[in-house]
């Protein structure tokens, strides 16, 4: 979190590591980079620290309706299990920018531009969270919408990837898109990502059979 503090200076509150991670990223700041701001740092002791969730992150009425679609792909548990929970993985059918850490709470966000082609918040799944995993069996994290879907982008739906071996030298992968609201908006979503997430295993299975896909071809 940042923000002015006496309308003269700013205060940016960090959750790191070290205190090595702390410049490195203070040091990239453009502003920073740039000399027009410096900035001293001092570590913060937490007393409290509140998780908190709006209640309307979710749909108040959810369906049964679900997408579901399966592949099976030549190749082994661990290279599956990577596309699917890694940024290296996700970049090679996905999309070329990612931001993916396979642990709870941690990011899948999916950007389908460049940073320096469109502002925070209409890039991709931004904000989208991993809510649980089992190694190399299951996965799920949650979804949202395209900004052109208005207010319905800021309510997040869930995706459960399920990973299944076949035979000795295969992979099936069994994908439900889940937590559908009973509100007409919500079918308009439904019948886009029913065609999206088609075109997404499409890449998926062909990353497996000629390559890693080429985006800039």
């Amino acid at each position: 979190m940042a923000g002015p503090v006496a309308m003269k200076w700013g205060l940016i509150v960090f959750k790191v590591y070290s205190e090595a991670e702390l410049r490195e990223i203070m040091a990239k700041e453009p502003s920073v980079a740039q000399k027009v701001h410096t900035y001293t740092s001092s570590p913060m002791i937490v007393s409290l620290l509140a998780d908190y969730t709006p209640k309307f992150r979710y749909p108040d009425s959810i369906t049964d309706r679900e997408i579901y679609k399966e592949v099976t792909v030549k190749a082994s548990l661990d290279d599956v299990w990577r596309a699917w929970t890694s940024n290296d993985g996700a970049n090679e059918f996905f999309s070329p920018y990612t931001k993916i850490e396979c642990r709870v709470g941690g990011p899948f966000e999916i950007y389908f531009s460049a940073p320096n082609e469109a502002p925070r918040g209409e890039r991709g799944s931004e904000g989208c969270r991993v809510l649980s995993f089992l190694p190399k069996s299951m996965l799920s994290f949650e979804w949202n919408a395209p900004p052109k879907f208005g207010p319905l982008r800021y309510v997040y739906t869930r995706v459960v990837i399920k990973f299944e071996p076949v035979g000795t030298d295969s992979v099936k992968v069994k994908f439900h898109h889940l937590g559908w609201g009973a509100d007409p908006g919500w079918n308009e979503i439904y019948d886009y990502f029913d065609k999206a997430w088609g075109y997404v295993l499409a890449n998926f299975q062909k990353r497996f059979e000629t390559g890693p896909i080429k985006w800039d071809e």
